[in-house]
């Protein structure tokens, strides 16, 4: 019986001040014709003495005596440690307004001692005074084992919760479960908002929020991708916007369907996996194949037109001589231009072995190169500034990386029309690598264009060949380092230059060193 219940037989009974009857008799078919025979719950009356003058089939089950034992004694299924308390409650009864509630303790025939909802209310004869007493007890105890056993589980929960969240924070990938019924993820690995600026709790609150990091063009396809219930595991891939990032990130996204009892998909597991990295490479090795491509060109053009370009340009030079012709002139410095275009293919052919690498200090490697290029900086109003700081002696054919520095010095120079500095360092990184870095101050490199720097003959300017930025990064690779371009439009531009240390240069095994 609920409490509710118990209450309402109560209110029924004996708050309507149900009369007491003296014939005892007449008394117990009442009781028992109402609501001693329909309750499950314990109930017993006794008079102010507490003396027991009725019990319910119920009281008989729970605690184990039957009225013929216990009819016109006290009350005995209260422990003796509660008989004073009990007493006392009996005692005040006269002063009673109200039913007193409370959680306590019973005991059994058996002896079991067990916790009970207790609810003691006055029964009322017809002078309106307390006759007796109605006592209804419920056994609380598979209620409190069922607390116990919540709290228990509830205590299992935060611990698997915490060791869930202490093995998401060591997995390198970050993860979401997530529910396709009530399109809402029920779990976020931290490593979302640590890796990807995805504000965890926003997301909990409005799934749709995500799509803020995503690109505009690829928010419905992400939409349809992620709440697709078929049940083959799926990927896509994804560009991520972000404050702390200024380079292009890229996302992959790998769902694992999760069925339920009936085979239906119900949630999904996704992985959130960045491969920033692995595009990077992949764009490398393309760009690697197309200058693979561009030096088996320039080779064949090395064989076919450099002789004959060799012949013209002598022949023009003998006929200069004889007809002192203005056009000459002109021919011959085209023919320069056409030796310049074909020196920069060259270098793309020219095979890692042939170069003539030997130790080399950077410094000095720079400041020859400042020295050359200050007079042309400043007939365009660019102050070149240098920072030298210790850097370690690198593997490399000098001229090469003069070349690549004398072009980046020059692209910054073209980059302010109007003037401006060049901020030139040197420095020796953790790793034992040296970096020379150079800043301009110019018109910066837009996203799009910085893309495709690597590419052979992309270039935006009228004379150019779009070979010079590629020429530079093979040359660097070919040294065992890398270059990184780093720029905003109207902010300038970066250029880093990595060159492993003269110890860690693998040319040191497989070139000559003359």
């Amino acid at each position: 019986m609920s409490q509710l219940e118990m209450r309402t037989a109560i209110t029924d009974e004996a708050m309507k001040k149900t009369t007491w009857k003296q014939s005892e008799s007449i008394s117990k078919i009442a009781w028992r014709n109402t609501f001693f025979e329909l309750s499950d719950s314990a109930a017993a009356i006794i008079n102010l003495k507490g003396m027991v003058i009725l019990v319910n089939p119920a009281f008989e089950q729970l605690y184990g005596w039957t009225l013929v034992e216990i009819e016109g004694k006290y009350l005995p299924n209260v422990p003796d440690k509660l008989k004073k308390d009990f007493d006392e409650m009996i005692g005040n009864s006269l002063s009673w307004e109200k039913v007193i509630e409370q959680q306590t303790l019973r005991m059994k025939k058996d002896g079991t001692v067990i916790p009970v909802e207790f609810i003691m209310s006055p029964v009322y004869g017809e002078s309106g005074k307390i006759k007796a007493l109605l006592i209804v007890t419920k056994d609380l105890t598979e209620l409190l084992e069922f607390k116990m056993l919540v709290e228990m589980q509830n205590e299992m929960i935060e611990v698997g919760e915490k060791l869930l969240l202490d093995i998401t924070k060591n997995i390198s990938e970050a993860f979401c479960l997530y529910d396709l019924k009530q399109r809402k993820p029920l779990f976020i690995s931290p490593l979302l908002e640590e890796r990807w600026e995805i504000n965890i709790d926003e997301i909990y609150r409005e799934p749709l929020n995500i799509l803020k990091k995503f690109q505009d063009k690829d928010r419905e396809m992400f939409l349809e991708f992620f709440i697709d219930s078929s049940p083959g595991a799926r990927e896509m891939e994804f560009e991520i916007k972000g404050e702390l990032y200024e380079t292009p990130r890229w996302l992959r996204i790998e769902i694992t369907p999760i069925v339920d009892e009936r085979g239906v998909v119900a949630r999904h597991i996704s992985v959130f996996k960045d491969i920033t990295e692995l595009k990077e490479k992949t764009n490398q090795i393309k760009q690697l194949d197309k200058l693979g491509a561009v030096g088996q060109l320039a080779a064949g053009i090395a064989h076919e037109i450099r002789n004959p370009l060799t012949s013209v340009k002598g022949f023009v030079q003998l006929l200069a001589e004889e007809t002192n012709s203005k056009y000459s002139q002109i021919i011959t410095s085209e023919i320069e231009r056409i030796e310049f275009i074909m020196n920069e293919f060259l270098v793309l052919a020219k095979p890692q072995q042939e170069m003539k690498l030997k130790n080399g200090n950077i410094n000095d490697i720079v400041k020859d190169v400042i020295s050359f290029m200050n007079p042309e900086a400043l007939l365009h109003n660019v102050e070149i500034c240098m920072d030298f700081n210790e850097a370690p002696q690198v593997y490399c054919e000098s001229k090469q990386i003069k070349q690549v520095i004398i072009n980046m010095i020059k692209n910054a120079i073209e980059a302010m029309p109007i003037g401006g500095t060049i901020h030139i360092r040197t420095a020796t990184l953790p790793n034992g690598y040296a970096t020379i870095e150079i800043n301009d101050e110019g018109i910066g490199i837009a996203k799009e264009r910085l893309k495709r720097l690597r590419e052979p003959f992309y270039s935006n300017k009228e004379k150019g060949t779009g070979l010079g930025v590629m020429i530079c990064y093979k040359i660097i690779e070919d040294h065992g380092g890398t270059i990184q371009f780093t720029s905003k439009e109207g902010q300038g531009t970066k250029v880093q230059i990595f060159l492993p240390p003269a110890t860690a240069s693998p040319k040191n095994k497989n070139t000559n060193n003359k």
